[in-house]
């Protein structure tokens, strides 16, 4: 008999604020806490989310139990969704999902026409904002999303975003949730398993449209957990999902922020802090480049001198490679030669190590590879599943 991952126990429970929704994947207890006013009755679609690639990299037929329920829609799409996984990592293979109680759509179609849009401050969400801003009506945070638990920085991420909504008079949810500690024990990389954590749990509200801010362009779509080919997939008869931003690239969506003095004060991006920007990290650096580029100023970074910092721009995969070609792009429109040489310095050095791997894991049949995905001590290497292209 094929082995099984069981969602069951399905547990909720409220507070004067909030629903927490619970259940189990077999020994492992996933939750949810959900303001009250968007709360879903019956969100069996962000338990199937969370447990979908676990049970794919170890071979599991899903087995959801009631009360829980999931779209029908879905559930007819779920096997081509899978594929594509598949495709992506040959490690993750297709599995069952077995349920005995399906969404009743007669009666459980919301009427709500409002939509909502995952925000965390950042470049891509704050475009999508700008793009729907009569449209959006929800600000969806996911707290221990973007950083694995930085409990101590929730408090002031939370109140940063906040004041965020309330100015563009928005309402902002905030979902606490345990994903990521659940990820991280499996040895499941985030960034596979984000795109489905934010699809699914986004069909589990009372919502007629969602919107999941994209990381790439139309011109360059790689596997990635958010993607414009996966994410609509995931629509239920009730909300339909939308992978928004493929038009713009990085550098584009900076500019489009700046154009918009309200919304850039805000901007947080930073790789190593949720609460504020550091002014020393690649995601902070590049960002702020584009204000150096073009004249601008923020309140967003500190005060740095943006030339000292070139050096954090270091690429080290075909991603940041793509973000540094975009601001090589820019500093020529711009007439800054200084920056540009300075830029496709870092991009040489990158290529050549980047080719120089290429080259040994070749010439030695890929025992180089092996050697460093066994001795490396970088914790992403021992994950079941990751996306290849970040090594």
């Amino acid at each position: 008999m094929k082995k099984q991952l069981v969602i069951s126990d399905y547990v909720t429970e409220c507070s004067d604020s909030s629903v927490r929704h619970s259940a189990k994947l077999n020994n492992d207890v996933i939750w949810f806490e959900i303001p009250k006013a968007i709360s879903p009755p019956s969100p069996g679609e962000m338990f199937l989310g969370a447990a979908l690639l676990e049970a794919m990299v170890s071979q599991q037929d899903i087995i959801i139990e009631a009360p829980l329920t999931i779209s029908p829609l879905l559930l007819t799409k779920i096997h081509d969704i899978q594929q594509i996984y598949h495709n992506w990592n040959p490690k993750l293979h297709p599995i069952k999902i077995h349920t005995d109680t399906i969404e009743n759509i007669t009666t459980n179609k919301t009427t709500s026409l409002k939509a909502g849009s995952f925000f965390s401050g950042g470049v891509d969400s704050t475009f999508t904002l700008i793009s729907h801003l009569d449209d959006i009506d929800y600000l969806i945070f996911l707290t221990g999303f973007d950083q694995f638990d930085p409990a101590d920085q929730h408090q002031t991420i939370i109140e940063k975003l906040n004041n965020i909504a309330k100015k563009h008079n928005k309402t902002l949810v905030v979902i606490k949730n345990n994903i990521r500690e659940y990820i991280n024990e499996k040895k499941i990389s985030n960034e596979f398993q984000h795109g489905i954590t934010m699809a699914s749990l986004g069909i589990s509200l009372p919502l007629a449209k969602v919107y999941i801010p994209s990381s790439f362009t139309y011109n360059f779509l790689i596997p990635w957990g958010s993607h414009p080919l996966v994410d609509p997939m995931w629509s239920s008869e009730k909300t339909a999902v939308f992978h928004d931003g493929l038009q713009a690239s990085r550098v584009d969506k900076t500019l489009a922020i700046i154009k918009k003095e309200k919304f850039h004060d805000d901007l947080q991006v930073c790789w190593r802090y949720v609460d504020h920007n550091c002014g020393q990290c690649s995601k902070c650096i590049r960002t702020l480049l584009v204000f150096e580029l073009i004249n601008k100023s923020t309140n967003a970074f500190p005060d740095i001198n943006i030339i000292n910092h070139l050096k954090y721009l270091k690429p080290n995969n075909v991603v940041a490679e793509n973000f540094i070609q975009e601001l090589i792009d820019l500093s020529q429109k711009t007439n800054n030669r200084n920056i540009e040489i300075k830029l496709r310095r870092l991009m040489w050095l990158y290529l050549v190590k980047f080719h120089s791997h290429k080259l040994a894991h070749l010439l030695t049949f890929n025992l180089t590879k092996k050697a460093l995905d066994k001795f490396s001590n970088a914790s992403w290497r021992s994950y079941r599943v990751r996306i290849d292209w970040v090594s």
